[in-house]
This record gives C-alpha cells, structure tokens and sequence, in this order.
C-alpha cells in the first residue's frame, strides 16, 4: 500500500510539472475575470503614457526629441539627452516604468513587454512627420480580444500582413525609419489604439499612438 501511494504521489507531481512546463511553452493561459482586469490595466497605463507624452510637449519638448530610455538603463540619469526629453525620468514625463510586470499577460515569443517606434510614420496621421507608437508586445490573445472589446466593442482581432510585424513596433538598432501604413494592416486605419495579430497568429501585439504629427 505505501509503494501504491508513492507511486500515485510521483504521478501527481510529474503530471502537474508537465502542465507547468505546457503553460510555459504555450503562454499563461488566463481566465475572463484577469483578462478583463489586465486589459483595464493596459489601457489606463497608455493613457498615462499619452498624458506624460502631451505634457511634455505642452512644456516645450519637440516629438522628435522625445525618449524612452528607462530606468535600468546605463544612461538614464546621463546627458544628453536632457532629462525633461526622458519619457520616464521624473524631470521629464515621470511615467512610471513598468518592464515586464505581467507575467500572466504575455504569451509565447521574444519580444515582451512595452516597446516604443519613435522613427516611424503612422500614414493615416496628419502629416509624414515622425510619430510614436507605444506597445505592448507578445501579449495572450484572450487579454488582445478583450482590449478591443473595450476599445472597438469587438472582440474580433485584426491581422497585419507586414513582412516584418515586429519592426513596426520597437526600435531597431540602425534607427531606420520603418512606418506603419494602412497595406500594413487595413483595419487598423484610423485607430490610435488597437489590439493586432501577424499573419499568423502567433504573435499579438497592443499599439497605442501616443505622438502624432
């Protein structure tokens, strides 16, 4: 009798490790109620990010000097750029930086987290001058339809047929302009904010243009 039970212990764990490890492969699966509080969540910290970015430029700071460097970064309280330029310095926008704080929020891939596009421009925004997109990056698809119910009253989530769907939301290491046009996603024309799949579906991103000029 003790060997049967030691035996059904071990079957237990080893069946709740393999679980764990099929979470962890396939991006947290999370339930209606933490998709319906996380995507609240997202959206108010965009709205955050939008008043600090609108501040910023009501005190004099030009979009184009706008910048995301964050606070674990080597050159966060180094000049230039002015700390008033810094998105997330308190001498400049003050928005409090998040990084990777939702575990359960991601789904699988590399990207992760927020990420900005300064050197882009959006083609359904005024003018050819740069924009910033903010985004959050590789986020689970429930979390992605919910965000658009909240924001479209749909939960239908648009694909993008760019070559290159990452591209469009962070910077890339040369600063090449990259801009998001409408043959890039055709439903996201007109949008500021909405919740994205590549072609795919394997990866979803949250973009939110935050500057537009």
């Amino acid at each position: 009798m003790i060997y049967v039970l030691i035996a059904l212990a071990l079957f237990g764990f080893l069946t709740m490790t393999l679980s764990r490890s099929n979470d962890q492969a396939d991006g947290q699966d999370i339930d209606d109620e933490q998709a319906a509080l996380y995507a609240t969540e997202l959206i108010e910290y965009v709205a955050s990010a939008q008043n600090a970015v609108d501040m910023m430029v009501a005190s004099g700071s030009e979009i184009n000097d706008l910048n995301f460097v964050n606070p674990t970064s080597v050159g966060f309280n180094t000049t230039p750029p002015k700390h008033y330029n810094k998105v997330y310095h308190p001498q400049g926008g003050g928005l409090s930086y998040k990084g990777n704080s939702y575990d359960e929020a991601f789904f699988s891939g590399g990207t992760r987290g927020w990420q900005n596009m300064t050197v882009t421009n959006v083609e359904w925004t005024s003018t050819p001058a740069h924009d910033i997109i903010f985004t959050f990056m590789d986020i689970n698809p429930k979390l992605c339809a919910y965000i658009n119910k909240k924001i479209t009253d749909s939960i239908i989530i648009p694909t993008s047929n760019a070559v290159s769907f990452n591209s469009l939301f962070r910077e890339n290491a040369s600063g090449t302009p990259v801009d998001f046009i409408v043959a890039d996603c055709a439903n996201c024309e007109g949008f500021p904010s909405l919740c994205i799949s590549n072609s795919t579906a394997t990866q979803f991103h949250f973009y939110n243009i935050i500057a537009a000029q």
